[in-house]
């Protein structure tokens, strides 16, 4: 689920009014992500991967949204193979 993974980010930068400011959203919105009110939106989960370097992920936020990473590396793995 993915308030774990915000709580996780917000644990990495330390409070739920840091994480808002480094995304640039209002600490209600985190807080509201946090208890599953909201989904975090697409233009977020990036700023928030960014925000973590790498620690929360995309994949991790929005599973909905963005391919699961092992399938997407899979699949880019077999296209360069195709490709040699």
């Amino acid at each position: 689920m993915s308030t774990n993974f915000i709580k996780k980010a917000i644990n990495l930068l330390g409070s739920q009014t840091l994480l808002a400011k480094e995304v640039g959203v209002s600490q209600p919105a985190i807080h509201k992500w946090l208890h599953g009110s909201n989904l975090v939106s697409p233009r977020f989960v990036l700023l928030i991967e960014q925000a973590t370097e790498g620690k929360v992920t995309r994949y991790e936020l929005r599973p909905d949204i963005y391919p699961v990473e092992q399938n997407y590396n899979k699949a880019l793995n077999n296209e360069n193979q195709a490709n040699t």
